[in-house]
């Protein structure tokens, strides 16, 4: 900004100015293409002026050029018509800008009488204008900058979730196994400020042919503003099979800095630019991150970990029912039955038949049920990795078996371009006509397989999962596009089981026969420790580890957002990071027992960091204007706020002089 002379603030502060003043008017339109208000040019209304409010002893308390709470009244001459009458916000004077100019004789300019424009004054019109048809002028009062700020919401300050499906009817079994009616809804975001609508109707129609519901008549709404939780919505009337409830409401930013929130006010209020200083304070401030209070363990980064309200811990039921779309794409004159997770024909063929579908899975587990009456011959493969949906052109790897006396033979085969070499076999001793099996396949590239019977020759029930060992171990094909089930023949009774049952998967590679998930991660949110960091304290947690499994605690960190996170490094109890930088990130890795039946749990962790700055933990807006979440945040701060000559806004420590 411009500095004045000793000259020039002399001749602004006699009692006899000798200076013109020049008055310009800058409207305001609507810029649908930006989504905000833009001012057009400024136009010289100078000549239209008949008196203007003195603003000198105005300035003498605010300062040359910065102008905040103070106002000025403007008369106009409407002699000539050119200001229309009308008192609504829709008055194209509304909002306008108007910047008051002293100009003066530049010192410097010799015998050229050169003017120099010294801007002393900006303000706004906020208010409709005054008419004095009789005397055939207007009166305008003129606000500063913070008065502007008065006309916009705060509200907007949020995230607002859209038509979000919040709860679905369910069906009358599952009604029964819950044991309740259904009408109690939570929502999945947390910290919900403001429910703008509910609607209700059929899942099949979706939220557009949904009807309003009407607060108390339809339902009721508790624990708004909750940190660590979401809204609960009371229905009168429960949900019924088929039906859906949507949402639309507003969740309050959260663990925001003083500046953050500072910046949001200034763009959403539409200043021009802005100058905001991060808030330190004088002494080192503790802050903490914790969880499962107050922050959700839902707020980090899931890696496959069961979630529980007391605890994080290793998937229960690790497996997921397969998700299919089959078709056959050799010998399609066979008429199979295929469903997301089961290929079934009672129909005769003597030729190969193929049945594929879509999988990018190259690691991890397949599951699969299967009959087992054939004889000294492989009447199925199972091209769980393929590259092609044509087994005589793809790459990836293959699963047979056959049956000889009361032996099963698996065959684990590498298929190249179409061409079989087995590289594994391992025998499993059974008298089974139906069985399932367990394949697994290691980022290492180590392939396991188990299998259990079924049914037998004798009529027994299921039995455990038996461990028949490691195939192979090969890493020559890394990615997948399908899954193959190729089906050699059918041709009598013996063959009436050659079908797929139940299948199953996951991206986890599976180290036993147990459902609950061979390992699990979960990260936390980055902890940003702001601009005022003085330095992190201790990692702490408490955790419960079964006999036979096992899990660690790592941090990693960085210094600025934009870089690269240094590798984990291994976190003992009560230690604190050697060298983080400003942002730091925790993760958990858990393993179960080797038989997948025990699992570990971490109950609780954290970490606390000494700051010169503080986060507000919950940016509540409701009912606020820009100029009260602004003026809130100068009380929690004791930062001076306010506006310079062209419109930026400012937010600076007390002892920072605004002109």
């Amino acid at each position: 900004m411009r500095e004045f002379t000793q000259e020039e603030l002399n001749i602004l502060n006699t009692n006899t100015p000798n200076y013109r003043k020049k008055i310009l008017l800058s409207t305001r339109t609507w810029s649908a293409g930006e989504n905000k208000f833009i001012y057009n040019l400024p136009i010289d209304i100078s000549r239209y002026v008949l008196n203007i409010s003195p603003i000198k002893s105005k300035l003498d308390t605010e300062g040359y050029a910065v102008w905040n709470n103070a106002s000025a009244t403007l008369t106009l001459s409407n002699a000539e018509n050119i200001f229309a009458q009308n008192n609504t916000q829709d008055n194209f004077l509304y909002a306008s800008l108007v910047e008051v100019f002293a100009e003066i004789k530049d010192i410097n300019s010799g015998d050229n009488e050169q003017q120099v424009s010294v801007k002393i004054f900006r303000g706004f019109i906020l208010t409709a204008p005054i008419f004095q048809e009789e005397e055939r002028a207007l009166t305008l009062t003129l606000s500063g900058e913070l008065a502007r700020l008065a006309t916009y919401s705060a509200l907007p300050i949020s995230i607002l979730h859209s038509e979000v499906l919040i709860a679905q009817g369910e069906d009358e079994e599952q009604s029964q196994e819950q044991g309740a009616e259904q009408t109690i809804i939570t929502t999945p975001h947390f910290a919900v400020g403001k429910i703008n609508g509910l609607w209700r109707g059929l899942l099949e129609g979706a939220s557009a042919e949904a009807s309003l519901l009407k607060e108390e008549i339809d339902y009721k709404i508790s624990k708004l503003n909750d940190y660590s939780g979401g809204a609960e919505i009371a229905l009168n009337n429960p949900l019924t099979a088929g039906e859906g409830i949507w949402a639309t409401y507003r969740c309050w930013h959260k663990d925001k800095t003083v500046e953050w929130a500072a910046e949001e006010i200034a763009k959403h209020s539409q200043s021009l630019s802005w100058d905001i200083d991060p808030v330190n304070f004088s002494e080192n401030v503790e802050a903490a991150f914790a969880q499962p209070s107050p922050n959700s363990f839902d707020e980090g980064i899931n890696i496959s970990a069961q979630i529980n309200e007391d605890c994080i811990t290793l998937l229960s039921s690790f497996l997921s029912d397969g998700n299919f779309s089959w078709s056959v794409v050799e010998n399609t004159g066979v008429s199979f039955n295929l469903t997301p997770s089961s290929i079934i024909t009672d129909a005769s063929f003597n030729q190969p038949a193929t049945v594929a579908a879509s999988s990018s899975q190259a690691y991890g587990t397949w599951e699969v049920q299967t009959g087992a009456s054939w004889v000294n011959s492989e009447a199925q493969f199972n091209y769980f990795i393929s590259s092609t949906n044509n087994r005589s052109n793809t790459n990836g790897y293959a699963l047979s078996f056959f049956k000889n006396a009361q032996t099963i033979y698996f065959n684990l085969y590498k298929v190249n371009n179409g061409s079989l070499q087995i590289i594994g076999m391992l025998p499993f001793n059974t008298n089974a006509t139906m069985l399932r099996y367990r394949l697994s396949r290691s980022q290492s590239g180590e392939f396991k397989i188990w299998a259990k019977n079924v049914e037998t020759t004798s009529g027994g029930n299921q039995s455990a999962w038996v461990y028949l060992g490691q195939l192979a171990s090969d890493n020559t094909f890394t990615a997948s596009n399908y899954q193959l089930f190729i089906f050699i023949r059918r041709d009598g009774a013996s063959y009436l089981t050659n079908n797929i049952y139940d299948i199953k998967t996951s991206p986890l590679a599976a180290h036993g026969g147990g459902n609950i998930a061979p390992s699990a991660e979960y990260q936390t949110p980055v902890l940003d420790g702001g601009a005022g960091l003085v330095s992190w304290g201790n990692i702490t947690f408490t955790q419960e580890i079964s006999e036979g499994t096992s899990a660690n605690i790592y941090w990693r960190s960085k210094q600025n957002e934009a870089d690269d996170f240094t590798p984990w490094q291994l976190a003992q109890n009560g230690q604190t990071p050697v060298n983080p930088g400003r942002y730091l990130q925790l993760l958990w890795v858990g393993q179960s027992d080797e038989a997948q039946t025990l699992a570990p749990k971490l109950i609780s962790w954290g970490v606390n960091w000494f700051t010169r700055n503080v986060s507000i933990a919950m940016l509540n807006t409701n009912a606020l204007t820009c100029l009260d979440a602004i003026k809130e945040l100068a009380l929690l701060t004791g930062y001076k706020i306010g506006y310079d000559a062209e419109g930026k806004s400012l937010i600076k420590p007390a002892v920072f002089n605004l002109n």
